[in-house]
C-alpha cells in the first residue's frame, strides 16, 4: 500500500510554527548567517558543547567530521554494522575503510567486546584504525564508557553518530558531546526537523573551524577567491535555521510523548511473553526515536508489518546490517549474529510525535488481534 492513514515517524509542525516563517523571510535572505548562528548557539546551551555547525544534513556532517579529522583513502574507520547506510557511506566519501563491528544484545548498539578483537586483529596485520564511528541505534545510548575507554587507550578519535538522539543522555550528559565530533540529523522524520538538516558538534575549536572551511566551499581568507582545497556546499539554508529554532523550545516535550508511546506499547504488550523491547539499563535515557520490538520467531515481524500495511498503518523492519549489503560485505567484518537477528526479529512501530491517542489504540488492537488469530 502507497498511501498510510497512520505512518510510521512523520514530521510534526505545529501550525503556529508555520505562521511565523513568512514574517523570518525578509530577515533571513537579508542575514542568513545570522539565523544559522542563533540555531548553533542554542544547540551548544542545551547539548553542554562549545562547538556547533549546521550543515545541510546529518550525512554531510559526519562526512565533515571524517575530513576535519584527517581521515583519508586508504585509512581504516570502525563503524556498527547495526545503522542506517549514512553512516558507512560518509567513510567511502572520503575513500577509507569501514571495519564492520557487530551489535551487542542490550543497547543493540556496537559491541565493545568485538571492538577489541577487531582492534587486535587489525594491529596484526600492521593497521591501526584512524577513528571510530559510533551510531547510538533509534535513540538509545551505546555503553560509552566502553568505548570511550577504547578510543582514549588506543588514541582513536571518537565520533558520534547520534542522528537519531537528539536529547537522549548517558550518565546525565547529552549523546553527540562525549567524542571528538557528534552530529545530530534533523531530517524530516527525526524529533526536531528542519525538512532537511544536521549539525555537526564539538569541543574543538580547530575542528569547528576546519569544518566551517570545507562546508562553505574551502575559500581560503584573501580579498578574492582563493582555493586550496576541494570544499563543499554544506551549508544550512537560513529559512530551515529559524524552523529549527522554533521547534528546540518543544524538545522536552516531544521526548516525553516520544517515551509516552514506548511506555504505552509495552504496557500493551507485557502479557505476551515473544515479544521484547529495546529496554534502558542504569544510567541509560532513551529519547525514543523509534519505538521497535522484536519477536521470537523470525518470520513475525515480516508478516505482522503485512498485515498492519493491509490495515493502512506503516511499519518497517529493523536495520539490514551493513555487513550484509551488497556494496559493503567485502569490507573487513567482526560478526557475531546479533545485528542479523534483530533485522529478521525486529519491527518498528509508528511513533511520530503527533501519534494521537485513538492512533496508537487502533495500531496496539491490530497488533494484539494479529497475534492472537496467527
Amino acid at each position: 500500500m502507497s498511501e498510510f492513514k497512520i505512518k510510521l515517524v512523520p514530521p510534526d509542525i505545529d501550525v503556529e510554527t508555520l505562521r511565523q516563517l513568512p514574517d523570518l523571510f525578509a530577515e533571513v535572505v537579508t542575514d542568513p548567517g545570522k539565523s544559522l548562528r542563533r540555531f548553533e548557539d542554542l544547540l551548544c546551551e542545551k547539548l553542554g558543547v562549545s562547538h556547533a555547525l549546521a550543515v545541510n544534513s546529518g550525512t554531510s556532517a559526519l562526512h565533515l567530521a571524517l575530513l576535519s579529522l584527517g581521515i583519508k583513502a586508504g585509512d581504516e574507520v570502525l563503524c556498527p554494522s547495526f545503522t542506517f547506510a549514512a553512516t558507512i557511506n560518509a567513510i567511502s566519501y572520503v575513500g577509507a575503510t569501514p571495519v564492520i563491528i557487530d551489535s551487542e544484545p542490550d543497547t543493540w548498539n556496537m559491541n565493545p567486546e568485538m571492538v577489541e578483537q577487531a582492534l587486535k586483529a587489525r594491529f596484526k596485520v600492521n593497521k591501526k584504525p584512524r577513528a571510530l564511528l559510533l551510531a547510538h541505534t533509534y535513540g538509545m545510548p551505546a555503553k560509552l564508557d566502553e568505548i570511550v575507554k577504547i578510543c582514549k587507550a588506543h588514541e582513536i578519535p571518537l565520533i558520534e553518530d547520534a542522528a537519531g538522539s537528539l536529547g537522549a543522555q548517558y550518565k546525565d550528559r547529552y549523546l553527540g558531546t562525549f567524542g571528538d565530533v557528534g552530529i545530530i540529523s534533523f531530517n524530516y522524520n527525526k524529533i526536531i526537523t528542519t525538512g532537511g538538516g544536521g549539525m555537526l558538534l564539538t569541543n574543538n575549536p580547530h575542528l569547528k573551524d576546519q569544518a566551517s572551511y570545507l562546508a562553505t566551499q574551502a575559500r581560503s581568507s584573501a580579498p578574492y577567491y582563493v582555493h586550496n582545497e576541494v570544499g563543499y556546499n554544506y551549508q544550512m539554508n537560513g529559512l530551515a535555521s529559524e524552523l529549527g529554532i522554533l521547534q528546540m523550545e518543544s524538545l522536552d516535550t516531544r521526548i516525553a510523548k516520544k517515551r509516552l508511546i514506548f511506555n504505552n506499547y509495552r504496557k500493551a504488550f507485557s502479557a505476551y511473553e515473544t515479544i521484547n523491547f529495546q529496554e534502558e539499563m542504569p544510567g541509560f535515557y532513551s529519547n525514543r526515536w523509534l519505538t521497535t520490538i522484536l519477536f521470537d520467531w523470525y518470520d513475525t515481524a515480516g508478516s505482522l508489518k503485512n498485515y498492519l500495511e493491509k490495515n493502512a498503518v506503516e511499519a518497517r523492519h529493523l536495520w539490514n546490517p551493513m555487513h550484509r549489503q551488497p556494496v559493503f560485505e567485502h569490507f573487513p567484518g567482526y560478526i557475531s549474529g546479533q545485528s542479523e537477528k534483530l533485522f529478521k526479529h525486529g519491527l518498528a512501530l509508528p511513533s511520530g510525535t503527533g501519534l494521537t491517542e485513538a492512533q496508537q489504540i487502533r495500531i496496539i488492537e491490530l497488533v494484539q488481534h494479529f497475534l492472537k488469530t496467527s
